[in-house]
């Protein structure tokens, strides 16, 4: 531990972010009395950058400045949302520690607070994510999908705005919500078995410099074991179909009766064209597992959807 006295933490700096950095920080310290926690705080592109569509910015728009930190010896570890990593590290790194999933689903934020299906025709959703505007549209084909940019408490102004924002809602995280304690502007849980979530969603990832055992011993306290399992599987089928953040395609892993179900989902951009599996197979091979639903789908024809 002598090495690591003085423990780096690296995590953007948005309101989400420092909040998920503090509960892992609290979790790592209280199983480290002789470590000495320090948050450091990096912007990546996305958070420089706010007028520009996420899926103009390119792979690890929100990660990439953290794993230059990593490599320069800046920090000891990154916290990431693990839905913003991509499917494939580089070899200098790898996932140490992937914490407890908080709620994976996604959720309905408008104006009228009323469910999905009760908003009045042509109602305007902002998303940044063309996997929440295919599923949108491929519900309700009637709803104006707008462009929305920013932090969760920015896009939830903004969801509400109605005239002054030009939106009527938003479709956004509940895990980013929940830890903001912004649930008071929850309308509706979306079904997650139709608003398939984003591979990850829910879960923090611990990024770490391949091999470093000290930091690795360390933020082995945040790990938890059904999320591990979830998120390879997940992450197994985003990196067969080739998906990225352009990609309307997701994935939802869950653990049940000693099973591992994973529904996996690829649409065209406007949603008229859908692709939805489910399987279950061993908790001992998730990858296998994610691996085998995204060759179903892509069989199905998957990668001309995401593709086009």
């Amino acid at each position: 531990m002598s090495n690591h006295q003085i423990f780096r933490i690296g995590t953007r700096g948005s309101d989400l972010a420092m909040t998920q950095c503090r509960t892992v920080v609290d979790q790592l310290a209280a199983q480290h009395s002789g470590v000495d926690f320090k948050v450091i705080e990096i912007n990546s592109r996305g958070d420089v950058d706010r007028s520009s569509r996420l899926d103009h910015l390119g792979v690890g728009v929100f990660t990439k400045a953290l794993e230059d930190a990593l490599l320069d010896g800046r920090i000891d570890v990154a916290v990431h949302s693990l839905k913003d990593m991509p499917s494939q590290l580089g070899s200098e790194f790898e996932i140490a520690a992937v914490t407890e999933r908080e709620d994976p689903r996604e959720v309905l934020i408008n104006r009228w607070n009323c469910g999905f299906a009760d908003m009045p025709e042509g109602a305007r959703i902002g998303t940044g994510s063309p996997r929440r505007k295919a599923q949108a549209l491929g519900q309700r084909p009637d709803l104006v999908i707008g462009e929305i940019r920013g932090n969760v408490p920015t896009r939830i102004e903004k969801a509400l705005g109605g005239e002054s924002s030009g939106l009527d809602g938003s479709i956004m995280a509940a895990a980013g919500v929940n830890r903001l304690k912004r649930t008071e502007v929850i309308a509706e849980h979306l079904d997650p078995n139709i608003f398939v979530p984003a591979v990850g969603q829910g879960s923090l990832a611990m990024e770490i410099r391949t091999g470093d055992k000290d930091a690795r011993n360390i933020v082995a306290a945040a790990e938890d074991a059904s999320a591990r399992i979830a998120a390879t599987g997940e992450r197994s089928f985003l990196r067969t179909t080739e998906g990225g953040c352009s990609a309307p395609v997701a994935a939802y892993a869950r653990l049940q009766d000693g099973k591992l179900i994973i529904t996996g989902y690829a649409a065209s951009l406007d949603g008229s064209q859908i692709l939805i599996e489910t399987l279950v197979g061993s908790l001992s091979t998730p990858g296998d597992l994610g691996n085998e639903l995204a060759e179903l789908l892509l069989s199905q024809g998957a990668s001309e959807l995401i593709g086009g």
